[in-house]
């Protein structure tokens, strides 16, 4: 979802530009392990939340960053979650993939 990106970007905005990348790697993995947990236990993850993005980076990063687009660093920070995403998402559709039979 959209909030999930902006809270994110508001989360890794204040990092220092090269480590943007591997948080939004981190949040994306962690945030998986978050919702599996609660999927099996019927409760939240306690140090990754509910299972979405927006409830990690919410609980990982407490900064009072605003959704500001004239600011460069959180638009670095979106494209870097939104870059993320992509490649999250590519990853698991070859996850899924893995198990057929080659062409």
């Amino acid at each position: 979802m959209i909030g999930d990106l902006m809270a994110l970007a508001r989360g890794i905005a204040s990092l220092p530009a090269p480590d943007r990348a591997f948080a939004c790697q981190t949040a994306f993995e962690r945030a998986h392990v978050a919702d599996k947990y609660r999927k099996r236990f019927g409760r939240l993850h306690p140090k990754w939340g509910n299972g979405s993005v927006m409830g990690f980076a919410m609980l990982a990063y407490r900064t009072r960053t605003q959704d500001d687009l004239s600011d460069p660093a959180y638009c670095d920070a979106f494209a870097c979650a939104l870059d993320a995403l992509k490649t999250w998402r590519l990853s698991q559709s070859r996850r899924t993939c893995i198990s057929e039979p080659p062409d």
